[in-house]
C-alpha cells in the first residue's frame, strides 16, 4: 500500500489528510484536525508543550507514509503568534526529516492554485475546488482540513496512486512544489 500525507500546520487546529492506495476500492482518504488550545499570555513552557503535543500527534499520523507535503510558511504574515507558528513548522519538519520521511514543501499560493486554479484564491474556493475534484464523499470540517487534503492529493499524484482525480492545471502546479528530490533519488 502507498500512503500520501498532507499537513496544514496551525497552532489551533493542524489539518492532516492521508490518502492510501487500495487495490480493491481505489484510493481512500481520511482528514482530521489536531486541536490545540492556548492563550496569548501563556508561559514559555506552556507554549512549548503545545507545539510538542501537535508535533507528537503529526509524527504518529505520519507512520508508514511514503511522501508528505506540508504547506510552506506565509512569510508576509505578521498577525497572530508568528514565532510560535514558525517554531511549530520547523519542529514538524525537523521531526519528520529526523524520522527519515520524504517531505516536500508547497507554498500557500501553490496549494491554492492546485485546489482552485488560482494562486490568490480564498479559502472558500479551495474547499469548492477540492469538493468538485473528490466528489460527494469529500467531507472536511474546516479550512485546515481542506488545505491538508489538497496537499495529500498533490503527494498522491506525485506517487502515482491510481484513482486520484486530476485536473489539467495540476501537472504545472506540481512543478512549483519543493520536492524532496535528494531522498527520491536514494
Amino acid at each position: 500500500m502507498t500512503r500520501a500525507l498532507g499537513i496544514d500546520p496551525s497552532l489551533t487546529g493542524t489539518g492532516v489528510a492521508a490518502i492510501d492506495s487500495s487495490f480493491h476500492t481505489g484510493p481512500l482518504f481520511t482528514v482530521q484536525t489536531i486541536k490545540s488550545f492556548g492563550h496569548k499570555g501563556d508561559s514559555l513552557r506552556a507554549r512549548n508543550d503545545r507545539i510538542r503535543r501537535i508535533v507528537d500527534r503529526v509524527t504518529q499520523l505520519a507512520l508508514d507514509t511514503d511522501l508528505i507535503v506540508i504547506e510552506g510558511p506565509a512569510y508576509a504574515s505578521s498577525t497572530g503568534s508568528v514565532w510560535d507558528r514558525a517554531g511549530l513548522w520547523w519542529s514538524i519538519v525537523d521531526t519528520l526529516l529526523l524520522d527519515h520521511h520524504h517531505v516536500a514543501v508547497a507554498p500557500p499560493t501553490v496549494v491554492k492554485k492546485f485546489a482552485a486554479g488560482k494562486g490568490n484564491a480564498g479559502k472558500g474556493l479551495v474547499s469548492v475546488g477540492m469538493a468538485r475534484l473528490w466528489g460527494e464523499e469529500c467531507q472536511c470540517a474546516n479550512d485546515n482540513e481542506w488545505d491538508a487534503l489538497t496537499m495529500a492529493t498533490m503527494a498522491g499524484q506525485r506517487l502515482g496512486i491510481p484513482g486520484i482525480p486530476t485536473r489539467a492545471h495540476h501537472t504545472a502546479t506540481l512543478d512549483s512544489v519543493a520536492w524532496d528530490t535528494e531522498r527520491e533519488a536514494a
